[in-house]
């Protein structure tokens, strides 16, 4: 799929969840990242969504592409 949510959690655990819009991407972050406790925001290093530059699941490079909206990146909220 074309979007892809990704959650990265400073234990290096990450989860992945694609769309097939941009809006449902975005409206499914904002739901997730609200829902969170500030302990679990605290957790987080990274969550994102990415327009992904090839929709191919199954290349090298599907979770590569340009950033819709952040929530945090590399430990920062955004």
């Amino acid at each position: 799929m074309k979007y892809i949510g990704i959650d990265c959690i400073n234990s290096g655990e990450l989860f992945v969840q694609e769309f097939g819009t941009k809006t449902e991407a975005i409206s499914v972050a904002k739901k997730a990242w609200n829902a969170l406790s500030e302990y679990d925001k605290g957790i987080r290093d990274n969550f994102y969504v990415i327009e992904s530059i090839n929709p191919d699941e199954e290349s090298v490079n599907h979770l590569d592409g340009n950033m819709v909206i952040a929530f945090k990146l590399n430990g920062v909220e955004t």
